[in-house]
This record gives C-alpha cells, sequence and structure tokens, in this order.
C-alpha cells in the first residue's frame, strides 16, 4: 500500500506539505514571519552519497518525515490508555506487552536516524516502518478493550497513506508527466526497496531479543 500510495500521489495534483503551513501562517496574520530563507534553511539538506536521489530529496520537508513518527505514537499511546490506567486481573502481562511496542518503534526510529542525512530515503524507511509497525502491532489478550479497541490503529494507517497521497513528496515507481527529469526512479526503487526490506529485518531482531528477554528468570534472594 506504501508503494502504490507513493506512486499514485505523482498523479494527482498535490498541496505541498509547507506551503499549507506557509498559508496558515498567512490566514493567522503571520504571514510577514515567513520568509524564502527560513523555508529553504527548514527543508532537509540533500544527500551525499546517493546522488542519484539528489533530484527527489528536495521535495522532503521535516515534517513529511515527523508527522507518520508521531501519528504512530500517538496512537500507540492512546490505545494503551485503558491498559496502563484501568484495573485488570492481567495488567502486568499487558503492561509488558505495550513496553514491547514502544521497544520497537523506538528501534525502528533510530535505526532511521541512521539515514537522516539522505532525506528521499528517511522519508520513504519512515513511511513503510511506520505502516508495518502499527499492522503488526502485538496485540495481547491482557490488553484492556480487547481486539476490538486496538483495530482503531488501522485508521492512523490509512490517514499516513492519504497524507501521503496528498501532501507528501512523489515517490513514484513509474514514470509521470510531473516526475522530476533524471534519476528519479531508480532513486524510487532504491527507497521502497529499503523501506520494504529493512523494517521487517529490525522488528524481527527486536521481536526475538523482546522473546529472549520475556524468558529471563530473576532470582529472588
Amino acid at each position: 500500500m506504501v508503494v502504490l500510495m507513493s506512486t499514485l500521489s505523482g498523479g494527482v495534483e498535490r498541496v505541498p506539505l509547507p506551503s499549507v503551513f506557509q498559508l496558515w501562517n498567512a490566514s493567522a496574520g503571520n504571514s510577514s514571519q515567513t520568509s524564502p530563507r527560513a523555508t529553504l534553511n527548514g527543508s532537509c539538506g540533500l544527500g551525499v552519497a546517493w546522488g542519484e536521489c539528489s533530484v527527489l530529496d528536495g521535495q522532503v520537508h521535516p515534517l513529511h518525515i515527523a508527522i507518520p513518527w508521531g501519528l504512530s505514537l500517538g496512537t500507540i499511546v492512546i490505545l494503551s490508555m485503558p491498559t496502563v490506567l484501568l484495573r485488570s486481573r492481567k495488567k502486568e502481562r499487558g503492561l509488558r506487552a505495550i513496553a514491547a511496542n514502544l521497544f520497537q518503534f523506538l528501534g525502528l526510529l533510530m535505526c532511521c536516524s541512521f539515514v537522516g542525512d539522505y532525506p528521499i530515503i528517511c522519508f520513504t524507511l519512515s513511511l513503510h516502518s511506520c505502516v508495518r509497525l502499527l499492522v503488526q502491532l502485538e496485540i495481547s489478550d491482557a490488553f484492556v478493550g480487547g481486539y476490538g479497541w486496538w483495530t482503531l490503529r488501522y485508521l492512523t494507517v490509512w490517514t499516513i497513506l492519504c497524507l501521503q497521497l496528498w501532501f507528501g513528496p512523489s515517490v513514484s515507481v513509474i514514470r509521470w508527466p510531473t516526475t522530476p527529469p533524471g534519476s528519479a526512479l531508480p532513486c524510487a526503487y532504491l527507497a521502497h526497496l529499503i523501506g520494504c526490506l529493512l523494517p521487517d529485518l529490525i522488528l524481527t531482531y527486536l521481536r526475538w531479543f523482546v522473546a529472549f528477554v520475556k524468558y529471563i528468570k530473576i532470582r529472588d534472594d
């Protein structure tokens, strides 16, 4: 779905995300505080290792990367609140499952931060990671509200995908009339390849680590 939405975004007339906030500031009377220099400084820097991605790097704004992570974290925290705040016979097991989900979130976030110098790679990896994490969250029967409550996370998944379609940078795997000339397609293939493979590898490793920790018995002296 991430690849599909990223491709379709190249064929629709979208509003760049920074422009939305500039219009908001202008309507609030703060347009005088926004300058071209400030907008330029707010954009991500260009990658240096993958020169073929420079044609797409300029489309990425820090908000494009921050919003999926913020929505994912907010969803996990909000859906965890009943288990954290309400009484339950299985509360200890529920809290361990919540901690495991947050641990996986932080692990993916840290891995994405390592490619922060390459904006389009970082953005695509973040998009794939957030969607993959939300879809594959560990849902325990110890959670208050049960599986029905946690299906609300799919609303966040569709929100992230729709935001990508209308406001996100186009990382299309086919050429549209609006596709920048040059090496946009090889860069998109590379970005989606990393985004499809790396989150699964990271989540598998983190889940093995969590499963190992669960079986460690601490002796009470």
